[in-house]
C-alpha cells in the first residue's frame, strides 16, 4: 500500500517585496523522483501600501517598533490568505497538510561580524505572525528558521544551500546554484554536499528601485530597458568598491547596505537613467560570476534560481561572464519562482523531524543546528 503523501506548504516573499509564493511539496520519502512533487503554486501581490511600509522599513528610512507590530500582523494575515489560496486550489483539508513553512518578510539583517564580542548585538528578523497562520489555516507552522544560526554565531543565510545540494546534487561535477531575488546568492554543489554558499550582492533590488523610479514600472521585463542602455564603468567602479565584495565568506547582505540611499550616493555626473539600469544589470552579473570564479573556478554547470531568470538579458549576460552552461532550475523540476518556498517546505519537514538544516561550512554557525519555530494548530 503507498505511503500517505507527506504534504508540505511553503511560504516565501523575498527582499524584491513584490509577492508571496505559496508552493505546496510533497516530501514523501519514496518520491524520490523530482517530477511530479510540486503539487500546486500559487502567488499573491502585496498591495502597493504595504510593500513601500516594508521597503522603508527594511532599509531603515524608518524605524518604529509601531511600524514593525503593525506589519507584523498585515503580512501575518496576507500569508494566511495565500496558504488558504493554494489548499482551496487543490482542494486539500487541514489534516491533508503536515505543516506550513513561512520563511516571513525580513526587515532586519545584521549578522556577527568576524572578531566581534558580544557587546555588538547580531540579530535577523522576519515579520509576518505564524500564530494568524496557524489560526486561520488549522495546520500549524514553522516559522523562525534563521535566529537559532545566529545564536550559534553564523550569518543565517543563506539557507538555501542545503536545499540546492538536496535538489540539484547527486552529480559528478561541481556545480554551483544562484539565487537571484532581491539579493543574489550561490551555492557551490559537490556530489551532493554544499561546500560553500554566500550572498554575492545585489539581485534585482536595485534594477527594480531604478526601473520604478524613472519608468513608473515595478520591474525591468526581460531587462529590456537595461538593454538600452550602456554600462557606466566609472559607475560601475563605485558600485564594485563597496567593502562586502572584499570580504570573505561566509557572508550575507540585505537592504541594510545595498539599498536606495546607497545607490543615489553613488550616482554623480551626467548618467543617463537606462545608462544606469544597464550598469545596475552589470553590477549583478559581475559580482555573481566573481564569487563563482573565487570559490568554484571550475564548474560544469550554472544552475539560475529566483525572478532573475526572467530577466533575458541578464540570464545572456551571466552565460557570456561565465563561460560554462548556463541553466534555468526548471530543467529540475521547479519553476525559478517555486524554489524559495519549497526549500523552507523542506526545511520545515527536517523541524517536525527534528533534524538540522543549516551548513556551517556555509553560515559559519558553531555547529549544525535545527532551525525555526513550531506554532501549533
Amino acid at each position: 500500500m503507498p505511503a500517505r503523501p507527506a504534504i508540505y506548504l511553503g511560504l516565501m516573499s523575498g527582499t524584491s517585496v513584490d509577492g508571496i509564493d505559496a508552493v505546496a511539496i510533497d516530501l514523501t520519502d519514496e518520491a524520490i523522483a523530482h517530477d511530479g512533487r510540486i503539487l500546486g503554486h500559487c502567488s499573491l501581490a502585496i498591495p502597493a501600501d504595504i510593500k513601500s511600509r516594508v521597503i522603508a522599513l527594511s532599509s531603515q528610512a524608518t524605524d518604529s517598533l509601531s511600524e514593525n507590530l503593525d506589519l507584523d500582523y498585515l503580512l501575518g494575515h496576507l500569508f494566511a490568505d495565500c496558504a488558504l489560496d493554494l489548499i482551496q486550489q487543490l482542494e486539500l483539508k487541514a489534516s491533508d497538510v503536515q505543516a506550513i513553512a513561512c520563511h516571513g518578510q525580513t526587515i532586519r539583517h545584521r549578522p556577527p561580524v568576524a572578531g566581534s564580542n558580544l557587546a555588538q548585538s547580531s540579530y535577523s528578523q522576519q515579520i509576518g505572525d505564524a500564530n494568524i497562520i496557524a489560526e486561520r489555516t488549522g495546520i500549524q507552522v514553522v516559522a523562525d528558521f534563521r535566529r537559532r544560526d545566529i545564536a550559534a554565531g553564523g550569518q543565517a543565510a543563506p539557507l538555501l544551500p542545503t536545499f540546492h545540494a538536496h535538489w540539484f546534487g547527486e552529480f559528478e561535477q561541481r556545480k554551483v546554484a544562484v539565487n537571484i531575488g532581491g539579493m543574489a546568492n550561490i551555492s557551490v554543489l559537490e556530489s551532493d554536499r554544499c561546500t560553500a554558499g554566500f550572498d554575492s550582492g545585489p539581485g534585482n533590488a536595485l534594477m527594480d528601485y531604478w526601473c520604478e523610479k524613472n519608468t513608473g514600472a515595478a520591474i525591468d521585463i526581460n531587462g529590456e530597458w537595461a538593454a538600452q542602455g550602456k554600462v557606466n564603468l566609472k559607475l560601475l567602479d563605485r558600485l564594485l568598491s563597496a567593502p562586502y565584495f572584499d570580504l570573505s565568506a561566509p557572508k550575507s547582505t540585505g537592504r541594510e547596505l545595498f539599498n536606495s540611499g546607497w545607490l543615489e550616493q553613488k550616482i554623480s555626473g551626467d548618467v543617463s537613467p537606462e545608462d544606469v539600469q544597464a550598469t545596475l544589470l552589470e553590477l549583478t552579473a559581475q559580482s555573481i560570476c566573481a564569487a563563482i570564479k573565487a570559490y568554484a573556478p571550475v564548474c560544469g554547470e550554472i544552475i539560475l534560481c529566483g525572478g532573475g531568470v526572467y530577466n533575458g538579458t541578464l540570464f545572456q549576460r551571466i552565460e557570456a561572464l561565465a563561460n560554462t552552461q548556463v541553466t534555468s532550475c526548471a530543467a529540475y523540476g521547479l519553476k525559478p519562482e517555486q524554489v524559495e518556498a519549497a526549500a523552507f517546505a523542506w526545511l520545515a519537514k527536517k523541524r517536525i523531524e527534528n533534524e538540522v538544516g543549516n551548513s556551517p561550512a556555509v553560515t559559519g554557525a558553531e555547529g549544525y543546528r535545527v532551525l525555526g519555530a513550531i506554532y501549533s494548530a
